[in-house]
This record gives structure tokens, C-alpha cells and sequence, in this order.
């Protein structure tokens, strides 16, 4: 840990004595502009990063005019910048007013409160089903829907809940996902029906005595998920050893190693198998435990049927927010599992299929209306958690450029992280002029940093810029801070000089 303390230490004097040095080597008697491109130079030339691979570009929104551009054709790996397109095409696509829908109809009668039929709920992809909107309640949107039963007369179901998620189809995860990020949160599984992300939330408390084992509580605590609980407390001045897996196809998490006394609450929340059916088991569950008699056992329809929804009744139709809200998600939380159930969507809106190839026909189709070069962009996911996406500098800043001119454009910014203000920004360029000034995208995955979006200069000229880094073998806060420095020159930057 002291080595690793050090290296960073060494890594940030290295930096802040590299840009300091930068203004000592700018000529004074270059003008503005030429200084400026001088600096950004100097700065992405640090020999610490000559492993990287470091791909710019910086544009007048203006005049469209190049102020700087480094490997701008060149295509990297963009992480979760990849979210800029996916919610780009989503707002084109889709409109500001888009809503998911959730179906409830029935295939029975309703008699002296009792429904003589089942309940069939038909979901179309709503990753809102969640405490997200409702102050972090997970069951707010089962006991409003328990409320509009009531208040449709129905006390109790004579048969069962069926959950009809073939909506989407295809596989729940994406082919290209490392199969280690699985049991996490950040990959979790698609749906047309889902609800808490798909997610067990876990928090694993130590007790203060050695040698016993952890503290589980799990919400809901009754999913169907098996705990298996090796993990235990020991002495406070070890170390933390902790781990937790989920085994692959089940839904069975594995807890195991120590966690010193005295530690704080660890929370996690773990991806679950088969989605529809984990949200029909809790909802039936959560419904007979507020007093709805339901006769018969859950059940899921993952395949197009035989059911006839034009001769079923409808009893209710859930919306979800609207999409400028679940935009803010999928960039200022840059929440994977948001823009992987759009991209199913995506391919249901253009081609009727609700699936992930579908989806990557709607975006590549749509990319390439835009002007975008198929070379320059490699899409296979929605969220960009798979390492196989490759898009270049230039191919981003066009994205850029078009949504600057797109008449849903403060929608678009409005749902990316402000520096030092709110979402992945939130503590970044804290106490500069890039504060509150920068609206941007960030992307990380293992050896991966991306920054890209928009930034007034100091006399209030925008501008768009894309930061790639591939391949960096520093600290990732080094690679921070090298984009960090980048937004602050951009917001100090004047045309009329110092």
C-alpha cells in the first residue's frame, strides 16, 4: 500500500511539474491560438504516457473550425462515451415525450371482487420499475399498481400472474461482456421486464468480534437467491480480504473472506439470472403480503404466444418517466443497464424487433444517416462496457456537432455530468473555470479514460472536444488529470490574448 501511495505521489508531481513547465516553454510571442495548441501539445507529449494511445479533437462551434486535432481518425476504444450515441439516436428516435409502457389486461372476469382469470403483464423494456423515482422505494411501483387493482374492484385473482417478457428477445447479456463483470451491477441483465436493475442490493456488515461471520441483509429479502455465507470478521488491524461472486446461470452468491471489525457497511448490489421471473415472484410475493389473495403460481412468457391482446381487457397501462429524465440516468449516472434495455428498444422502434441485433442495425443505419463513416465506428453495445467497440475521435465529434444543431439539443446537454457540479463530474475540476462549465461524457473501462462534450472558452465561445486515452499504464487519476488540465486551458482560453 506505503509503494503504491508513492507511485502515485511520483505520478502527480510528474504531471503538475510537466504542465508547469509548459507555460515556461510557450513563446510569448505566439498569438493566442498558437500558444494554446502549443499547450495541448506539450501536454499530451508526457513521456509517462508514451505508452498511451491518445486521440483528440477540439472544434468552434462557432465557425467549425479545428482548433486542435491529434489521431483524430484513428479508432480507440470509448468506454461509456459509447452512451453518447446510444442516447443520441434514442432522442432522434424515440422524441423528448417517449414513455416506456407497461401493460396489465386480463383474460378473466371480475365478479364480488375476485378476477376469475389471470393477470398478464406485458412489459416493453422499462428499466424505471425501481426505487430510482420514488425515494429509493424498490416496491413504490407494485403497490401503486396494487392500488389500481383496488380501485378496479379487484380484492383477489382467482388465478395466476403471468409476466409476458417477449418483447425483447435474444440473449439477456451481451456477447462481448467480459464474463468476470457478470455478477456486478454495471453488467447487469436485459428485460423487457425488470425491476430494481436487476439487482440483489446486499449490505455485508462485520460484527466486533473475530472469527464471526459477517452480517447479511438483502433487499428484497425474499428473492429467490441462495446466500452462501463464508465470510467472516476478523482483527481490526488486518486486512480486508473480502470477496463476493455470483456462480454463472444461477443465482447463487458467494461471500468469502474477512472484513475487519469496525469496518464500515459494505454494500453491493449483485446481477440476477432470468429477470421476468425474478420480477413475477417478487411481485406475487409483495402482493400477498399486503393482502391480495392470488390462487395460482406465477408465471413468465419469454417467446411470442398464442395470446390474442386484442381480445384481452386491458385494466391499466404504467408510463414511465419521460426520456430527458432517463437520459440524465444513462449519462450523468452513466448506468449501463438504462442504455442497453434502449438499445433493444431502439430495435423494436425501426425494426419491430426488440432485440440486440436490431437494435445495432437501428444505430448503425442512424449513425450513417449522420454522416458517420462505418470504418470510424464499430458498435456492440449500448452502454460501451464491452472492449470491443471502436470509434474514433473524429466519428464522436461529429455526433457532437450534430446534436449541437438538433432541436433537441438542450435535452441532449442537459443529461450530461457537469464538472464539479453533479453525476461521474461531480468532483472534477473542482475551484476552476472549467466548474459548472464543462458538460461532458466520461468512459472508463480497464486502461481506458474518455472525455468528450462541450465547453465555453473565456469569452464565452462553445466549443465541442473528445479526449480518448487508450492503453495508459498510470494511475487512472493521472489520466484524469491530463483531461482535467485540457477543459481547464480550454475555459482560461481567450482569442483577444492574456
Amino acid at each position: 500500500m506505503r509503494m503504491m501511495i508513492t507511485f502515485l505521489m511520483i505520478c502527480y508531481l510528474l504531471f503538475w511539474l510537466n504542465s508547469c513547465a509548459t507555460s515556461r516553454q510557450i513563446s510569448n510571442e505566439m498569438d493566442p491560438l498558437e500558444s494554446l495548441q502549443a499547450e495541448l501539445l506539450y501536454l499530451i507529449s508526457d513521456p509517462n504516457l508514451a505508452n498511451a494511445h491518445i486521440g483528440m479533437v477540439i472544434e468552434s462551434l462557432e465557425d467549425g473550425k479545428t482548433l486542435f486535432r491529434h489521431n483524430e481518425h484513428k479508432i480507440f476504444i470509448p468506454a461509456s462515451n459509447m452512451k453518447l450515441f446510444t442516447s443520441a439516436a434514442a432522442l432522434s428516435i424515440l422524441k423528448p415525450e417517449f414513455q416506456f409502457r407497461t401493460y396489465f389486461y386480463t383474460n378473466g372476469s371480475l365478479d364480488k371482487g375476485t378476477l376469475h382469470g389471470d393477470l398478464i403483464i406485458r412489459g416493453t423494456g422499462d428499466p424505471t420499475i425501481s426505487g430510482r423515482f420514488r425515494d429509493n422505494d424498490i416496491f413504490a411501483h407494485f403497490k401503486d399498481w396494487q392500488d389500481s387493482l383496488r380501485q378496479a374492484g379487484i380484492q383477489r385473482i382467482k388465478g395466476k400472474i403471468i409476466a409476458d417478457e417477449s418483447v425483447f428477445i435474444g440473449s439477456k447479456v451481451r456477447s462481448s461482456w467480459q464474463w468476470d463483470d457478470l455478477p456486478f451491477y454495471y453488467a447487469a441483465q436485459i428485460g423487457a421486464l425488470s425491476f430494481n436493475d436487476n439487482c440483489i442490493d446486499l449490505e455485508i456488515t462485520p460484527t466486533d468480534q473475530p472469527s464471526d461471520s459477517v452480517v447479511i441483509n438483502m433487499s428484497p429479502a425474499f428473492a429467490e437467491v441462495n446466500i452462501i455465507n463464508r465470510a467472516g470478521t476478523v482483527h481490526r488491524d488486518s486486512l480486508k480480504t473480502f470477496e463476493i461472486s455470483r456462480e454463472r446461470g444461477r443465482n447463487t452468491i458467494t461471500l468469502s473472506g474477512g472484513i475487519p471489525a469496525g469496518s464500515s457497511v459494505i454494500r453491493q448490489s449483485i446481477t440476477i439470472e432470468d429477470p421476468a421471473n425474478y420480477f413475477v415472484q417478487v411481485l406475487h410475493h409483495f402482493w400477498r403480503l399486503n393482502g391480495m389473495d392470488i390462487s395460482g403460481k406465477p408465471d413468465v412468457i419469454s417467446e411470442k404466444s398464442s395470446i390474442d391482446y386484442d381480445q384481452l381487457s386491458v385494466l391499466f397501462i404504467h408510463h414511465s418517466a419521460a426520456l430527458p429524465e432517463l437520459l440524465k440516468v444513462v449519462n450523468k449516472n452513466s448506468n449501463n443497464f438504462f442504455a442497453e434495455q434502449f438499445l433493444n428498444t431502439l430495435g423494436m422502434a425501426r425494426h419491430a424487433e426488440g432485440s440486440q441485433q436490431a437494435g445495432l442495425r437501428a444505430m448503425n443505419n442512424w449513425a450513417a444517416s449522420i454522416g458517420i463513416a462505418p470504418a470510424e465506428f464499430i458498435m456492440v453495445d449500448g452502454s460501451g462496457l464491452s472492449r470491443k467497440n471502436l470509434i474514433s475521435p473524429f466519428s464522436t465529434a461529429a455526433l457532437l456537432r450534430y446534436m449541437y444543431r438538433h432541436p433537441h439539443f438542450n435535452v441532449f446537454t442537459e443529461s450530461l455530468p457537469i464538472a464539479g457540479v453533479d453525476g461521474t463530474l461531480r468532483s472534477r475540476m473542482k475551484d476552476t473555470r472549467a466548474a459548472g462549465n464543462v458538460r461532458a461524457k466520461t468512459g472508463f473501462v480497464g486502461n481506458t479514460r474518455c472525455l468528450s462534450g462541450y465547453i465555453n472558452d473565456a469569452d464565452g465561445r462553445p466549443y465541442l472536444f473528445v479526449i480518448m486515452i487508450n492503453n495508459y499504464v498510470v494511475p487512472t487519476p493521472y489520466a484524469n488529470n491530463l483531461q482535467d488540465k485540457i477543459c481547464v486551458l480550454l475555459s482560461n482560453f481567450s482569442r483577444k490574448g492574456r
